[in-house]
């Protein structure tokens, strides 16, 4: 077997700390875990383009395989929130009935299917998420398998 390339540290703890902060821009997210401020100004070219980050970035999402939280299971999901609906009190008069009785009926969730959108489109790349860098795992990673042959 050939040498695998690994991830260095920096690149390791850089995807922690976009993992737990995803809203975090890129270069931030490199200072934060230890690069210099100068590398950090090149985040693509420096980090995402990079070989090592692209095993990071696959590695991660085998462990998300692993635990069932594939790609299937994330479409699933988003179907689900888009169809999003929920319960809410519906007041009902009766004729018959001498007091006002509660029902409920089910309605769109639209914060919920509106949200979903969002995340669906920023996923896709329709709506970059901030004008400096938009960072999606899957974009990286695709095209750093297909590069890389990992």
């Amino acid at each position: 077997m050939g040498n695998k390339v690994k991830p260095t540290k920096l690149q390791k703890a850089t995807l922690e700390i976009i993992k737990e902060n995803p809203d975090i821009p890129l270069g931030k997210a490199m200072i934060t875990a230890g690069y210099a401020e100068n590398t950090s100004r090149s985040p693509n070219q420096k980090l995402v383009e990079s070989k090592g980050m692209a095993v990071a970035i696959e590695e991660w999402r085998e462990k998300l395989r692993g635990r069932g939280l594939g790609e299937g299971k994330l479409l699933d999901k988003y179907e689900q929130w888009l169809d999003a609906k929920k319960s809410v009190s519906a007041i009902k008069t009766s004729r018959d009935a001498t007091a006002d009785s509660t029902d409920f009926i089910e309605v769109d969730d639209y914060p919920t299917q509106l949200k979903a959108g969002e995340w669906i489109r920023e996923e896709l790349g329709v709506k970059p998420k901030d004008v400096n860098i938009s960072f999606n795992f899957n974009q990286i990673a695709n095209k750093q398998r297909d590069e890389y042959k990992i």
